[in-house]
């Protein structure tokens, strides 16, 4: 999870690839994921990216707010 959150992180600055461009390219190998839960952290960890891109570009201002499904927890335990 870590390397894909710095790849996420870095993308984009370094070859502008966003976080919905690594998404579609993921679609082929998603129904592989295993258990579930991975798909849908996966997802969780998109919309966050989305989101902080958003924030960097201007989109949204500092006190929007996003609401996120799962806790550390939970993405903790799915390691």
């Amino acid at each position: 999870m870590k390397l894909l959150v710095h790849i996420l992180c870095e993308l984009k600055d370094s070859h502008g690839i966003t976080a919905e461009k690594l998404r579609e390219a993921g679609q082929d190998v998603r129904r592989q994921i295993n258990p579930p839960i991975r798909a849908e952290v996966l997802d969780e960890i998109y919309f966050v990216r989305q989101m902080e891109e958003q924030f960097i570009d201007g989109k949204i201002g500092m006190f929007a707010q996003i609401k996120s499904v799962h806790s550390d927890g939970e993405l903790t335990r799915y390691r």
